[in-house]
């Protein structure tokens, strides 16, 4: 698929003459756009780069679906939520799960800057962390919009600065607090995480984070644009999903793995998520 030409999708290349000119300029040279777009249900969306074409930093955050990530021969998974980050020039690939395509908006950077706000975007961890997505989605929507619009050289320098302002408006610890009324989000994902094979509710969350299971549920929604129940059986059926390509186990053993003793109820939770039985998805992903 031609996703530049796509009606659904977005993406735009900055003139040559304005990336040479932001790379020069002592204002805009720390950090610079290069590219930017967004690929909503990106059914057959890959790419693989080595080190040589790699010529930007690629901050690309997932909103719904899911897919594959390999860096420097490492592979990982991106799921709503998250956000990853490809340095420059550095071997890499990333492809949409063919049965859960990705939605995701991305853009492509280059200055003396990037690798700081790429660390300060990952909170010091691997290439891909947790995202206020809300936030982020609302303040790369009218980035786009400014880049859309940018005509003049002075147009291109604000937006070499605005660029600036969208990543720090996805800094996961500054938005997580100031969104979220001081939840700590990273902290309630890894405790989701930690039970992948066992079941917390609500109460079970709210207790986590200090607070009642209302001012809880409206703090986190905030933050993540999700329910913290919703968030939590997404991550379990995103870990389903690998799973049933990972092993040939039977639906019910695959559901106990997950903390769910009725295997019916668990296909059930599956198919509401992905539109597919556990059985259909393991076909359709090995095909």
């Amino acid at each position: 698929m031609d996703f530049a030409r796509h009606p659904d999708y977005a993406s735009i290349i900055l003139p040559q003459r304005a990336q040479e000119r932001l790379a020069t300029e002592p204002l805009t040279r720390g950090l610079y756009p290069t590219r930017v777009g967004h690929f909503p249900t990106a059914h057959g969306h890959g790419v693989r780069r080595d080190a040589e074409a790699a010529t930007d930093w690629l901050v690309m955050a997932c909103y719904d679906g899911c897919g594959a990530v390999s860096l420097a021969g490492q592979d990982y998974r991106l799921t709503v939520g998250e956000v990853c980050v490809l340095p420059a020039s550095v071997p890499h690939g990333y492809e949409a799960d063919t049965v859960r395509p990705w939605s995701v908006c991305w853009l492509h950077m280059n200055g003396e800057d990037a690798p700081a706000f790429a660390a300060q975007l990952l909170g010091g961890g691997g290439p891909i962390a947790a995202l206020a997505m809300a936030i982020y989605r609302r303040a790369f929507a009218s980035f786009v919009e400014e880049v859309q619009a940018a005509r003049t050289a002075a147009d291109w320098r604000r937006v070499s600065v605005s660029l600036r302002g969208v990543l720090l408006s996805a800094d996961g610890r500054q938005d997580e607090a100031a969104v979220a009324g001081g939840l700590d989000v990273r902290a309630i994902h890894r405790l989701m995480d930690r039970h992948l094979d066992t079941t917390l509710d609500l109460d079970d969350l709210a207790r986590a984070a200090g607070l009642s299971r209302y001012h809880f549920s409206r703090r986190y929604k905030a933050a993540t644009g999700e329910s913290p129940i919703d968030a939590y059986i997404g991550r379990k059926m995103r870990r389903a999903c690998e799973l049933l390509q990972q092993h040939d186990w039977r639906v019910g053993d695959v559901a106990r793995q997950l903390g769910y003793a009725d295997a019916h109820y668990f296909s059930r939770l599956f198919r509401r998520s992905f539109g597919y039985s556990p059985r259909e998805y393991r076909e359709q992903s090995r095909n």
